[in-house]
């Protein structure tokens, strides 16, 4: 662009050089612009995806931290008060079964 200009536009020929010049270095300009944005474009993936790996991994570490903490902070008498209440509860139920299979038509004639 600099050199079109400095060439001068004194004849007809010149303003076509200049003309052409300048063409050339706006054609320059756009694909240099044009370049830029595709960097930029790929920046902003590339961000997005670190930003997108960064929240799930605070996830996994708030998950975790919340897995250590009921484990480290655990209430062993309502832990195994709970556990006797569930297998109290799964007793009844397998009794309750057996007695239900073994009813059928034939044992009320």
């Amino acid at each position: 662009m600099i050199t079109a200009l400095e060439s001068g536009v004194k004849t007809p020929l010149g303003n076509t050089r200049l003309a052409n010049g300048m063409n050339v270095a706006l054609s320059n300009i756009d694909n240099g612009i044009d370049q830029v944005l595709k960097v930029r474009a790929a920046t902003g993936t590339i961000t997005s995806e670190v930003d997108a790996t960064k929240s799930s991994n605070d996830d996994f570490v708030l998950q975790y931290d919340r897995e250590l903490s009921n484990l480290r902070d655990l209430d062993y008498s309502k832990a195994i008060s709970d556990l006797a209440l569930q297998r109290a509860t799964l007793e009844a139920a397998q009794k309750t079964f057996v007695q239900v299979q073994g009813l059928s038509l034939f044992n009320l004639l």
